[in-house]
């Protein structure tokens, strides 16, 4: 089962897309004093999406598509960098590790992993393993420890 602000965030998408977009802004601001987090209905989430501690502190940009399967720890920022018109696209199978900042026009390719604390401003390409600030793929992670790398049960 989904977690509340996630539940609250489908709800307000529903209306989103059913055309009521005033009334699914003020479900996003529910998110917002409730829970601590800024999910807005208008986000393009998909399935089995999990947000650590209740999605506490998790600031996503209202145009960010993010896969099925996906993973976001407490305080996470995901958004545009200010000269950008573009925001980031978050692949299937993807964790990203807390107090990360992912900004900008650029992809997380499916089944990546971005360490705790890392600034992700340029793309990561699928399959790999990135962390620092700024954020750099350390290594392919396609065939390496794959049955180790614990997705929660979403795989």
């Amino acid at each position: 089962m989904e977690c509340p602000p996630i539940l609250v965030y489908r709800f307000g998408h529903c209306l989103h897309r059913l055309g009521l977009r005033r009334i699914a802004y003020g479900v996003s601001w529910i998110n917002r004093f409730l829970f601590a987090t800024w999910i807005p209905s208008s986000a393009e989430i998909g399935k089995n999406f999990l947000a650590g501690y209740w999605g506490l502190g998790i600031v996503i940009h209202s145009n960010v598509r993010i896969g099925d399967n996906c993973w976001i720890s407490q305080n996470v920022t995901i958004g545009r960098r200010g000269s950008d018109k573009g925001v980031p696209v978050i692949g299937n199978n993807v964790h990203i590790g807390a107090g990360s900042v992912v900004i900008g026009e650029i992809e997380i390719g499916d089944y990546s992993i971005v360490g705790s604390n890392s600034l992700v401003n340029r793309s990561i390409p699928p399959h790999s393993l990135a962390f620092g600030t700024p954020a750099r793929v350390v290594r392919d992670i396609r065939h390496e420890y794959r049955e180790e790398i614990d997705y929660g049960g979403m795989e």
